[in-house]
């Protein structure tokens, strides 16, 4: 409200983004991650010398030719009768690489060779690659002119190179060795569920549920730790009902309302991704499932029975002997089907049966936003008895509208809403520029009439529930 207000962070940067109907924090629920480099590996050992068959040629006795023959000399015995077109050719220096992208890729480098006949431009380089520091498995993987080559696509791990040069006959010896060490991407690992801490995310989800309520229009979409099994399920709902334990963070008056902006999923999904199985919390599919039977078929219509998508197996498994216990505390339990993986039950996580169903408190949030937008109409019409019948006309309109889309029950529009505007609007209301309708609505489920209440006090809008 600040004539240079600050940015908002944290949950109430979402204040602003007024599309926004779900909120899930499935990082919430994870134990933790820590940064770990991984260990440097062992460094390329010196390559063996090579033969070098054309220095011997002309050896003038077996003593000499044994002793050319050494891997080990780096230069020909000069004192022996030698070959005159004999070459002697330097290793490639400076092998060098530029630095592994994500996917693995990078390029490698040396210097030219130059050699004592000045035909250097004839001179090929055979590049070879291993992944032990000792060359035992050494395989060539480029003979060519250029003085570079872009490796690509190389998985994490230790990959060693080196090169030499070649013309005709004749090679020089491996350059140094270069090791290159690609890093995985993602250097994160989880930590151990015992590091999980509880008390940050009841924090968190509590934090998500009054966020949720004061908007009036969005609903949080929870999940648990992996390793939460039935027991500790029970005990962490029964926690966040009431905030036992957690004195400083109970949800207090108006707990009823604030805690249908709920609903808890679990246990976690796996799923094959890239070949891999992996684990993942469930309020992501669950969002998905909402805002898919949402587009389908209506906000008013429970998000159950439908099949999960892509779902190999769930972690961990439940006993069905609590199935009941656990629905009774208001959790979303997936479990598997004969057609498949779904959840029975849509159930937000108050403990008000008028409140109970997902399905109802998504319409609630439905007409509020329907009735901001249709009331902001009315904003400047003249305050009489005719704003009356103009404001009742337009939401019965809507609600006619929804009613024959299965959003409410009753068998007629009058047993299934009903707008109130004269007997709200008195004219000490009038002469302070506010203006009162009521919307009463029966939803789908349960069979019970709700009360919502739209205000126009000046230039804003204000919606209330009377339950």
């Amino acid at each position: 409200q600040g004539l240079a207000p600050r940015k908002l962070t944290g949950l109430h940067s979402l204040l602003a983004i007024d599309e926004i109907t779900m909120l899930a924090l499935p990082d919430a629920v994870q134990p933790g991650w820590t940064e770990f480099e991984p260990p440097r590996a062992a460094p390329p050992d010196p390559s063996p010398g090579l033969d070098h068959p054309d220095w011997r040629r002309c050896a003038n006795s077996d003593a000499a030719r044994s002793a050319l023959s050494d891997p080990a000399a780096i230069m020909p015995d000069y004192s022996n009768f030698l070959d005159c077109g004999i070459l002697v050719i330097d290793s490639p220096g400076n092998l060098r690489n530029s630095a592994p992208d994500p996917t693995g890729s990078f390029k490698l480098e040396w210097d030219r060779v130059e050699v004592n006949d000045a035909g250097e431009n004839e001179v090929e380089y055979l590049l070879e690659e291993t992944t032990r520091p000792d060359w035992s498995d050494a395989y060539p993987l480029f003979r060519g002119k250029t003085l570079e080559y872009n490796i690509f696509g190389r998985r994490p791990g230790a990959f060693y190179y080196r090169v030499r040069a070649i013309k005709a006959l004749s090679t020089g010896e491996w350059s140094h060795g270069l090791l290159v060490q690609v890093r995985p991407e993602n250097r994160w690992q989880l930590r151990s569920p015992g590091d999980f801490q509880p008390a940050a995310l009841f924090e968190i989800q509590q934090a998500a549920l009054r966020f949720c309520a004061a908007r009036g229009d969005m609903l949080a979409v929870l999940s648990l730790p992996q390793h939460y099994l039935e027991r500790a399920t029970l005990d962490y709902l029964g926690s966040l009902r009431s905030g036992s334990g957690q004195p400083a963070l109970a949800v207090s008056p108006g707990a009823t309302a604030i805690l249908s902006y709920g609903a808890v999923y679990h246990p976690w999904l796996t799923f094959r991704y890239n070949g891999v199985l992996q684990n993942s919390p469930p309020d992501g599919l669950a969002c998905g499932i909402l805002a898919k039977r949402a587009v389908e078929r209506g906000a008013w219509v429970a998000p159950a029975n439908e099949v999960l998508p892509g779902i190999v197996a769930l972690t961990p498994l439940f006993r069905e002997e609590y199935r009941l216990e656990l629905q009774e505390a208001r959790l979303n339990l997936l479990r598997q089907e004969p057609r498949g993986f779904t959840v029975l039950n849509a159930d937000t996580i108050s403990l008000d049966e008028d409140l109970r169903q997902i399905s109802v408190r998504r319409l609630l949030i439905l007409l509020r936003r329907l009735a901001l937008k249709l009331g902001a109409t009315y904003v400047f019409e003249p305050n009489d008895s005719a704003l009356d019948r103009l404001v009742q006309g337009g939401f019965e309109a809507l609600l006619e509208k929804l009613f024959a889309r299965g959003a409410f029950a009753g068998a007629t529009p009058a047993t299934a809403f009903q707008v109130v505007t004269t007997t709200l609007n008195s004219s000490q209301m009038r002469d302070q520029g506010r203006f009162m309708v009521e919307i009463r609505v029966a939803p789908a489920l349960p069979m019970t009439f709700l009360t919502v209440r739209l205000v126009q006090a000046d230039d804003r809008g204000i919606f209330t529930e009377v339950i």
